[in-house]
């Protein structure tokens, strides 16, 4: 159910973006990511793993200082986590599709802007 809820939202998100041609911007996004486990538990101990993530997006301008952005971004995340008692240590990377949708305040018009929206991530994979 929730799929097909982001699915429909993002198919709708682009279908208005026809009618708002001429603020039509669309791009390639990339970055690096630090992640890590955290608990209470004392039996393992985890440490931060570097990994990437990489994407599209689509900017609506509705205005001059407004305009959406939907996003479609995969992500890796994860740790290294060793087990006490454990002989081996091993590596846990998660890999998660993500769908932001960001309401985009231009505070200083094409410069400075505040992002704002909720995100929908699904789990895709997971490694050891």
């Amino acid at each position: 159910m929730k799929k097909h809820l982001s699915l429909t939202l993002v198919l709708a998100v682009l279908g208005i973006a026809a009618t708002f041609a001429q603020g039509l911007n669309f791009g390639l996004k990339g970055g690096v990511n630090n992640s890590n486990f955290a608990g209470t538990s004392a039996s393992f101990n985890a440490e931060s793993i570097t990994s990437y993530h990489a994407g599209v997006f689509l900017e609506l301008g509705l205005s001059e200082r407004f305009s959406l952005q939907p996003e479609l971004l995969y992500s890796t995340l994860g740790a290294e986590v060793s087990l006490d008692g454990a002989v081996d240590d091993f590596k846990n990377r998660l890999g998660y599709i993500s769908v932001p949708i960001l309401a985009r305040i231009y505070l200083i018009p094409n410069r400075v802007s505040l992002d704002l929206g909720p995100q929908v991530s699904f789990l895709m994979n997971e490694r050891e």
